[in-house]
């Protein structure tokens, strides 16, 4: 009988024939973390604006969250306060604003994140439409500042017209 030995490096052929291979796998991986909060694409959890309901914020939170709203289907603003999330909908249970606070750990797909300074939100996503010593506003998202300190205390993700 014939003994079978594993080349440990079979696959090193591959890698050496094709220069920046890993580099280029790595960056067609494109892994997107459905936790972040996603301002370009106007989602948080895969939940969307203007598109998911309340239906599927109930679904999706089950697991993250200890409340729920299974029962209260008809509140206007459901607050997941244990996680810092609350969603607001419009007259159609349809999402239209994210509101994420400090109990949220997790930043936007470009790296802003809650206790962030104003200038780094205007570093990461330009001028914006309004700004205050209270907070900022874009097209699809705002932030509000702590009083008297520069640290953002929350992120709306909100479409305006």
């Amino acid at each position: 009988s014939q003994k079978v030995i594993a080349n440990p490096n079979a696959g090193l052929d591959l890698i050496r024939k094709r220069p920046n291979f890993i580099e280029k796998a790595i960056k067609e991986a494109k892994y997107v973390d459905k936790f972040e909060i996603d301002i370009d694409n106007n989602c948080v959890l895969d939940l969307k604006l203007n598109k998911s309901n309340k239906k599927d914020v109930v679904e999706r939170l089950n697991t993250i969250s200890k409340i729920s709203y299974r029962d209260n289907m008809q509140e206007a603003i459901f607050y997941y306060s244990d996680i810092g999330l609350s969603f607001y909908f419009d007259e159609n249970d349809l999402i239209n604003e994210i509101e994420v606070d400090e109990k949220y750990k997790k930043a936007t797909t470009l790296g802003l994140k809650i206790n962030d300074s104003m200038d780094k939100a205007f570093e990461l996503y330009g001028n914006p439409k309004m700004k205050s010593s209270r907070g900022a506003i874009w097209s699809n998202f705002s932030i509000l500042m702590r009083e008297r300190q520069n640290e953002i205390k929350v992120i709306r993700l909100k479409i305006r017209g």
